[in-house]
């Protein structure tokens, strides 16, 4: 099966910036080198209002200097005869600096994002529809990130996998993939990354973990005060991993979705 592929293309420079779809942030360039990438963004597309939104703010090792900073966030459906990402018809875009006025930092604006043919999901329906987390919630959340790391440290790619099975038939579903092939290659990297020399895992912190809802209160999500994933683990030749934690309530239980 095919269907509508849909992207996020953003480029910038000079400019700290987030950019998101439905609250959940894609692109983040902290530091404000500059960025330039198009990610798929299928999965964080749900029938009805979607929106696309852009922070900035200038960067805190450099003096101000107007007219330096650039870029653009641009959501669009991809063209289908192309073989990389190329924009068929545009969602929402938004570009810097502003085309009159000056400069102001910080700066955020909200786009609305009109889809007519959403990808397809199941999270989306089945998902319960929250307006906050509670201590249980938080603690269910901190457990299920703490499961995924123990089952990476301890080699145990089949239990990592399990733990994420969720997130890969809705990663199938909503690219037009085979869900067998999408489990192979998922579990081939569970395996790399379980197998690693040394793999060790930077310490959970109850005080420093951050928690929001996004996509109208479906999926909640978890990082640490500095952005970084929860899930961060290291081996002896000093690559780093994260794994992010987006997680929904289904039937209360959450759940590792994305």
């Amino acid at each position: 099966m095919n269907g509508p592929v849909y992207y996020l293309s953003v480029r910038w420079t000079h400019a700290a910036s987030s950019v998101a779809v439905n609250g959940v942030p894609l692109v983040v360039d902290a530091a404000g080198g500059g960025i330039a990438t198009d990610v798929p963004i299928n999965l964080w597309l749900p029938p009805g209002e979607n929106e696309l939104s852009v922070f900035l703010r200038w960067p805190t090792h450099a003096p101000y200097e107007a007219g330096v900073a650039a870029g653009e966030a641009h959501a669009y459906l991809h063209d289908p005869s192309a073989d990389v990402p190329t924009p068929a018809l545009t969602l929402a875009r938004f570009e810097w600096p502003p085309p009159v006025g000056p400069e102001v930092y910080p700066f955020t604006i909200r786009l609305p994002m009109p889809i007519k043919e959403p990808p397809p999901s199941e999270v989306w329906d089945q998902a319960e529809v929250l307006k906050e987390l509670s201590e249980a919630d938080r603690g269910a959340l901190e457990s299920l990130a703490a499961d995924l790391i123990g089952a990476l440290r301890a080699g145990d790619a089949p239990r990592a996998f399990d733990l994420q099975e969720y997130k890969w038939r809705e990663t199938a579903r909503a690219e037009y993939k085979d869900f067998e092939r999408v489990r192979k290659a998922g579990l081939e990297q569970l395996e790399w990354l379980a197998q690693r020399p040394g793999l060790r895992a930077e310490p959970l912190s109850t005080e420093d973990l951050v928690f929001d809802l996004a996509a109208g209160g479906r999926v909640a999500l978890v990082t640490r005060s500095d952005a970084r994933s929860p899930v961060l683990l290291e081996d002896d030749e000093g690559l780093v991993f994260e794994l992010p934690i987006y997680a929904a309530r289904l039937k209360g239980r959450w759940t590792l979705v994305r």
